[in-house]
């Protein structure tokens, strides 16, 4: 959690985050979300099209 900056640690917890890592182990994609609610989640449609984007090298 704290490698990625994702601990919140006053409240003692892990922020909601999106994170994609290629084939090579690198990370490509980190999302951190302000909250856990509904308004601040990545749809499936987003995520997906940062996965097609890693995958094809961009």
């Amino acid at each position: 959690m704290q490698t990625f900056g994702v601990y919140d640690e006053p409240r003692r917890l892990a922020k909601r985050a999106y994170v994609i890592i290629d084939k090579e182990g690198v990370v490509r994609y980190l999302n951190i979300r302000p909250s856990n609610t509904e308004k601040d989640l990545l749809s499936t449609e987003q995520l997906l099209s940062e996965v097609k984007k890693v995958n094809k090298g961009s």
